[in-house]
């Protein structure tokens, strides 16, 4: 077994999500088509950032025969390469296939990750501190890190345009100072000898918010809301050392603040407070007809038509019930079906549906506003 770059950065965030990647990775939950749709076109980004190195050696990466890749990646180096694409480096149980290497004139490696995302965060520092760690135990020494991601101003069909790049050397010099303690704490997962870590006792909002073993391992026999969804994160790990879970569980004389006891009251009483002259001042301010209206939109990181930018929000589909001061309801709908540039058929065709008058409700404003 052999820890990847995807499986340190899942060590990161939580020693279960690691375990279930080396040893049960097919408890995991099915992708939606959105995800597989952003993924596909994650990769297909990083393919295309091979344009701005051209002549670069190209590693055939076989997942199956890793082993090759590293050797393929070696001889590509011993033999002049300047800079290596998907360039494979192994050291002990750990190994990383790293996107762009280039060599500079004082024999050390300049090291990029390709992102698709439009900014810098965080998991990239760590990524390529990871990388380093490894490529320097192989004996290559990394003395600058970049990372390249989609540049929201870029438009296509200009290819350099998409793509925008940053120095990090800073940020993962530090940052790579952890690694040894890190593997310190992941190794010992790899063995198959020892347990499998506990589940929900490792929750965090940022490690499983979207994990794909979540509800399929984890949290699947967890029924109802936890003290995870209703108490302030520094709360929680006084509550686990009472052995409480659930809700239902937290003490009545346990400190927390009044707007978190509040929520925790209505779960456990299963109340719904109603706010009446809240809702008559809302109701009061439409206007018939009123309009029901939900758009769907896709934004991934390659843009699909001319003139269009990376993660570019592109509406597609609609569907607008409009009712009557009479309780007369009416509904339209559209769905783009035509591998063209969709928003524009789509604004020409709601206008046509939409009355000259009355209020629009949506259920998130901002989102369809923009």
């Amino acid at each position: 077994k052999y820890l990847s770059k995807s499986s340190y950065m899942a060590g990161l965030k939580c020693p279960r999500q690691l375990w279930q990647l080396i040893w049960d990775r097919d408890s995991a939950g099915p992708d939606d088509g959105m995800s597989k749709l952003i993924k596909r076109f994650g990769i297909r980004f990083g393919e295309l950032a091979h344009s701005l190195f051209p002549g670069a050696a190209l590693i055939k990466i076989d997942r199956y025969k890793l082993k090759q890749a590293v050797e393929d990646t070696r001889k590509a180096i011993a033999d002049g390469a300047e800079v290596v694409l998907e360039a494979a480096f192994c050291h002990g149980q750990c190994r990383v296939i790293s996107d762009v290497v280039e060599k500079l004139d004082d024999g050390s490696w300049h090291l990029t990750e390709v992102k698709s995302s439009t900014s810098v965060k965080s998991e990239h520092i760590d990524d390529l501190a990871y990388q380093k760690w490894v490529m320097e135990q192989c004996g290559y020494p990394v003395s600058r890190c970049s990372v390249i991601f989609a540049d929201k101003e870029g438009v296509w069909p200009e290819l350099s345009s998409i793509f925008k790049k940053e120095d990090v050397t800073e940020k993962v010099n530090r940052a790579v100072l952890d690694v040894p303690g890190n593997l310190e704490a992941m190794l010992p997962i790899l063995d198959p000898a020892n347990p499998a870590p506990a589940t929900v006792e490792n929750f965090s909002k940022g490690a499983c918010w979207d994990c794909v073993f979540k509800k399929t391992v984890c949290w699947k026999d967890v029924k109802g809301f936890t003290i995870h969804h209703l108490v302030n994160k520094p709360k929680i790990p006084g509550l686990k050392k009472l052995g409480v879970l659930y809700a239902d569980d937290i003490p009545d004389d346990y400190p927390l603040a009044d707007s978190y006891r509040k929520n925790v009251n209505r779960v456990r009483s299963k109340a719904i407070e109603v706010d009446r002259p809240a809702i008559d001042a809302m109701l009061n301010e439409l206007e018939y007809p009123i309009h029901f209206l939900d758009f769907e939109t896709v934004s991934i990181a390659v843009p699909p038509f001319d003139g269009t930018r990376p993660w570019d929000k592109m509406p597609f589909q609609y569907s607008l019930h409009i009712l009557d001061a009479d309780g007369t309801k009416t509904h339209h709908e559209y769905l783009h079906r035509d591998s063209t540039y969709p928003s524009i058929e789509m604004a020409q065709k709601l206008l046509d549906d939409v009355r000259g008058s009355g209020s629009i409700v949506v259920y998130h404003a901002a989102m369809e506003i923009s």
